[in-house]
């Protein structure tokens, strides 16, 4: 086995591959948000976010990372619906 100090580096590497990945899906979700305004839709689509974690789910190798895979979904998913709301809303411009 690997000591600490190799695996950390490991994990450093795959943090920087998912601030890369954040990144590109917050662009798509800032997109997304455009979109909505546009056609006057609710940044919540409860339907959709399930159809997102169940796709997700099913391309899990480990099984027993299910609740773990859908708790980090469900908080990626709530950073991008603040993100579109942030967008959305009207900006204080008294500051």
């Amino acid at each position: 086995m690997n000591d600490i100090s190799e695996l950390r580096k490991e994990i450093d590497a795959l943090d920087i591959k998912l601030v890369e990945l954040f990144e590109a899906r917050m662009g798509l979700s800032l997109n997304i948000a455009k979109y909505k305004k546009e056609n006057n839709l609710q940044v919540l689509n409860q339907s959709r976010e399930d159809e997102v974690i169940n796709n997700c789910k099913k391309h899990l190798t480990y099984k027993e990372l299910d609740t773990y895979l859908e708790s980090f979904m469900k908080s990626l998913m709530d950073i991008s619906k603040e993100y579109q709301k942030d967008f959305l809303s009207p900006k204080d411009n008294c500051r």
